[in-house]
């Protein structure tokens, strides 16, 4: 068995498929049925599952720089199933499809999230089906205190709002205390009011570390930098009003999830199930880039050339050879049949011209 039936066949299925079907033959293999998928593809599809980390953004750019010239499509279609990673990293991957293709679009059949949403920012279109699932842009920071621990970017600053949002509600209900009960004047009510909130807020703002919340706003920065540069290659047409700020800051936690109807509606211009030859591929290939994301943790993400793994490029150039090899046979064919009206043109002459002297001489 290939290294292409391993991947996408689970234990005990048989590659050649089921022989005992009611016409008697057997149905095409999940292989085969792949490659008619992906010679029906008009665009070169990448996979990619795992984390999003250097170097593996490096591995990625040099799959895309591998595609054959010859065969190279004008639309690249990226199928990411991913936890997300570095913001960095996924910058990188994107700007290289943007770079190398006249269009770029993403396919999501299941995890997509954080960094492999920041990747969906630089893609004109979005391919998702009823169980993907994108995720906020905030940000991971290690947490200094907790081995291998990382934080919301978003902690400080909803921190911040519930101190302050407590804060005002205490202010508020202290004042009108004093003021109504306490017999106190409006100025006096006030003043009471701000020092005893003070007092009270003093102990909680005091364990916020200044330099720890800088670090989660630079943090959460580059999110945003990062997706308004991917968005501005095809000018921010797949993005709607105020996406990157909302995904940056409008979701409650960093597993919130983000699904197609919400994508759609709230996030992204163009957002379409995938159908033809992509859905079909889904069909076959997306329980294998699941199983891989789900055992990928420490190890490498999977990175292939769709076409490439599934030989279709081998399928092109001998399709190539079979063409140019016929127009050869039929042009020695067309050669040989000129050949033989030439000679019989010729042997035709001179009985013609026997003839002709035959006639004069009687």
């Amino acid at each position: 068995m290939g290294s292409y039936e391993t991947f996408l066949l689970s234990d005990g299925e048989n590659a050649q498929g089921d022989s005992n079907s009611p016409s008697g033959e057997a149905p095409p293999s999940p292989v085969d049925v792949v490659r008619r998928a992906l010679l029906a593809l008009d665009a070169d599809l990448f996979i990619y599952s795992g984390s999003i980390m250097a170097p593996h953004d490096r591995k990625l750019i040099e799959v895309i720089d591998q595609v054959p010239a010859q065969h190279k499509k004008s639309t690249a279609i990226l199928w990411l199933t991913t936890w997300g990673g570095s913001p960095d990293a996924a910058y990188t991957m994107a700007r290289a499809f943007q770079r190398s293709y006249d269009n770029f679009y993403v396919l999501v059949t299941s995890y997509c999230k954080s960094s492999g949403t920041l990747i969906c920012l630089g893609a004109e279109k979005l391919f998702m089906t009823a169980t993907a699932e994108l995720g906020p842009l905030d940000i991971q920071v290690a947490n200094n205190e907790e081995l291998g621990e990382r934080l919301s970017g978003l902690n400080p600053s909803e921190a911040l709002n519930a101190i302050g949002q407590q804060s005002l509600e205490l202010l508020r209900s202290h004042f009108l205390e004093f003021r109504f009960n306490g017999g106190l004047s409006t100025r006096q009510a006030l003043e009471v009011a701000t020092n005893l909130t003070g007092q009270l807020m003093s102990p909680i703002t005091g364990q916020l570390d200044i330099m720890k919340y800088g670090e989660f706003i630079r943090a959460m920065r580059i999110a945003r930098e990062y997706g308004d540069r991917l968005s501005k290659h095809h000018g921010g047409d797949n993005l709607k009003p105020h996406a990157v700020q909302k995904l940056t800051n409008g979701y409650p936690s960093h597993g919130f999830a983000i699904d197609k109807e919400e994508a759609e509606n709230q996030l992204f211009s163009s957002v379409e199930q995938p159908g033809g030859a992509l859905e079909c591929l889904v069909g076959v290939i997306k329980e294998a880039c699941e199983k891989h994301l789900f055992k990928s943790v420490g190890t490498d993400p999977m990175i292939h050339d769709a076409k490439a793994f599934f030989d279709i490029y081998d399928l092109l150039e001998q399709q190539a050879s079979d063409i140019a090899s016929a127009d050869d046979t039929a042009e020695r064919e067309e050669d040989d049949d000129d050949g033989h009206l030439t000679e019989a043109a010729e042997s035709g002459q001179p009985q013609a011209e026997d003839a002709e002297q035959q006639s004069k001489d009687s």
